[in-house]
């Protein structure tokens, strides 16, 4: 990942990238990280910021404020950052994968249309996006992007919660009612659907 983002500063020379996280409070945590990048020739201390954890959520989200494009890492994708960043109006760049845990990134994009211009299918694909969005012609288009951001998100599938819930409650149902039969398979009362409906309605209060 790290050679990645190397990569993309070495392309885009008046770039910086800004690093969030926790370690950074500690003084060998910045060292480790600042290391990391010197080793694909990168100098951290004109090219990275690497910021500790803020304390605020309103201090938090401000920090998207300075950046221009978030970059998705893995092969553990963004959650709730991403989401944050999407709230915030940051585009974000992301790598498909081969498993659930990096292909979050991709759904959340798919969900506020623009999986088809941030994810890449390859590495080389990803950074090659970054070195796009970050070029001077495409500033404006970005800046579109970041304007109807938030709006296109909140009314997206990712802040419908009731049809959200109402989906989940059927995986529920399903897959209690298979339980059911495949506990007692001779059951009829077990493969009945008011069986599931009671079942169903068990969970259901369970959450409340």
């Amino acid at each position: 990942v790290v050679e990645a983002w190397c990569a993309i500063l070495r392309r885009v020379p008046s770039s910086r990238l800004v690093i969030k996280a926790k370690p950074f409070l500690c003084e060998q945590g910045r060292q480790r990280m600042e290391q990391a990048f010197s080793k694909f020739g990168i100098d951290p201390r004109e090219r990275v910021d690497l910021i500790p954890l803020v304390a605020s959520n309103q201090g938090h989200l401000a920090v998207y404020g300075h950046v221009d494009i978030a970059l998705d890492p893995w092969p553990y994708a963004g959650t709730t950052t991403t989401t944050e960043a999407l709230y915030m109006g940051v585009a974000t760049i992301t790598l498909k994968g081969r498993c659930h845990a990096q292909n979050v990134g991709w759904t959340l994009l798919q969900a506020v249309g623009l999986d088809a211009d941030f994810c890449a299918e390859s590495v080389e694909g990803y950074v090659d996006l970054a070195v796009k969005w970050a070029s001077p012609e495409n500033l404006r288009a970005l800046s579109g992007i970041r304007q109807n951001l938030r709006e296109r998100m909140l009314s997206s599938r990712l802040c419908q919660a009731k049809p959200f819930v109402e989906n989940l409650e059927q995986v529920y149902r399903k897959w209690w009612k298979k339980f059911c039969q495949d506990r007692c398979p001779s059951s009829e009362e077990n493969d009945s659907d008011d069986s599931g409906e009671s079942a169903h309605q068990a969970l259901i209060s369970m959450d409340h």
